[in-house]
């Protein structure tokens, strides 16, 4: 469903006027709804991966260097040699090396300020590939739609009413658009928990983890 048919479908059941609530209102909820069940959901269309060069004897690689926007790093390796970095907190880099950080092949790294810190500083070029959890894309257009299967496009009308009901003070009928929400989540939430279940293990190119970018028919 694109964002117009969504807005289409929420007028439909609630008979709302555009007068009581705008189109960029309802745009407003219809990207909440995107947010939220992004957060719930094991969302394989918001995994990416992208490529991190170091510069010797520097430590630090910016996040927003990246083409989307980052939320969570899942991995860092050197496909050329089969090896992952391991995650580990500040404090636990500074407890172990204070201020005299030496200058190597990187084994380590921690999040700090939007930035990648390797440990040891990196003493050459070499290529990382960076998997991560991106932002879900903000939809801002009428023919925009949710990158989710179509099957579960539904779930943002319902969500989008219920909210509208909350703010009618109609709780009966919110409490009902809810239920059905939050069914539409758990059948959402197991269908994507089966596909991640059920993917091949990838092999070979340094892959370390099972694949849960296979493509379903109409979507990721």
């Amino acid at each position: 469903m694109t964002v117009d048919e969504i807005t289409t479908a929420v007028r439909l059941s609630t008979l709302i006027d555009i007068g009581d609530v705008s189109d960029s209102s309802i745009l407003t909820m219809i990207n909440d709804s995107i947010y939220h069940v992004s957060q719930m959901v094991d969302a394989p269309w918001l995994e990416d991966e992208e490529t991190l060069t170091t510069i010797a004897s520097t430590q630090g690689y910016l996040l927003s260097g990246f083409t989307a926007e980052v939320e969570q790093i899942t991995k860092i390796r050197e496909p050329s040699v089969h090896r992952s970095l391991v995650p580990i907190s500040k404090q636990m880099a500074y407890e172990m090396w204070g201020d005299n950080v030496s200058s190597s092949t990187a084994k380590f790294y921690y999040i700090e300020q939007e930035k990648i810190n390797l440990i040891p500083i990196p003493d050459a070029i070499l290529v990382y590939k960076v998997n991560f959890i991106k932002a879900p894309a903000v939809l801002t257009t009428g023919s925009d739609t949710p990158a989710w299967l179509t099957s579960f496009h539904n779930i943002v009308v319902d969500y989008v009413v219920a909210r509208i009901w909350e703010r009618e003070e109609d709780f009966q009928k919110a409490a009902f658009t809810q239920q059905k929400f939050d069914q539409r989540l758990r059948a959402m939430m197991q269908t994507y928990e089966s596909r991640a279940g059920n993917a091949p293990w990838a092999v070979g190119a340094g892959l370390e983890v099972r694949g849960t970018n296979t493509p379903f028919l109409d979507g990721p």
